[in-house]
């Protein structure tokens, strides 16, 4: 849970965010749990897309909203 892009991704979702998203979510389903998952895959919110002008923060963001759009 220590690794960067979990951090990156606490700092621009945080688990206010996701009680505000998710508000009906089954038990299952925590901020704590999806934080694992994300450590599990450091690629995901773990780089930046600089040929677009985004810093690894806007990247992140944009790909959690992908994840989220798509499940």
């Amino acid at each position: 849970m220590s690794n960067d892009n979990v951090g990156r991704v606490r700092s621009v979702f945080t688990k206010s965010n996701w009680d505000d998203w998710l508000p009906n979510a089954d038990a299952i389903y925590t901020y704590n749990k999806f934080l694992q998952a994300v450590a599990k895959f450091p690629a995901f919110c773990g780089e930046s897309n600089s040929p677009l002008g985004l810093n690894e923060p806007d990247t992140c963001r944009r790909e959690i909203a992908s994840l989220f759009a798509h499940i």
